[in-house]
């Protein structure tokens, strides 16, 4: 059972996907993401697939929201849209090395349910970091508006009082 691999080999997966996050281009994930972002998700991973077992499915909205939360903290970290899709990429890959390397079947039920989750993880993460950015942009050129404003008002002023002159 995939649930049982991953909370056995939950400290390999953990060490592959920090290789793989170390050896992208781009600046190291903070200790910080590397130790709970990428642990809670393979919690919540390895709980969604032992519930799919049972009658009664786990929810997704659980990964959702950790998904959210991940999105803002690898924005605050300064990581871009491409950076956060590549981080549950990266858990996804070692998922799949690991279980090679130990000889471990993934069944396609089992396989179905850890993309679902990724994609939903992904789509929360990135749509979170996507809102926040474009929050982010608008309150910028709300600012940016209103010193204009605040700049053409004053160049009206003085010419209104000049032409009074």
């Amino acid at each position: 059972m995939l649930h049982e691999f991953v909370t056995t080999y939950r400290d390999p997966i953990i060490a592959r996907t920090r290789e793989k996050l170390t050896d992208r281009p781009w600046p190291l994930a903070s200790t910080s993401e590397l130790e709970h972002g990428v642990p809670l998700f393979l919690t919540q991973l390895s709980e969604t697939l032992r519930w799919e077992t049972t009658p009664t499915p786990f929810s997704q909205n659980t990964i959702g929201a950790s998904a959210v939360q991940h999105g803002r903290e690898l924005l605050a970290l300064g990581f871009n849209i491409s950076q956060v899709v590549h981080d549950y990429g990266d858990i996804c890959q070692a998922i799949t090395e690991v279980a090679v390397q130990q000889h471990v079947p993934i069944t396609t039920e089992e396989f179905h349910t850890l993309n679902r989750c990724l994609d939903t993880a992904i789509a929360e993460a990135v749509t979170e970091h996507a809102r926040i950015t474009a929050h982010a942009r608008s309150t910028d050129e709300v600012e940016r508006i209103g010193q204009l404003a605040h700049e053409v008002r004053d160049l009206l002023n003085t010419a209104l009082l000049a032409f009074h002159t």
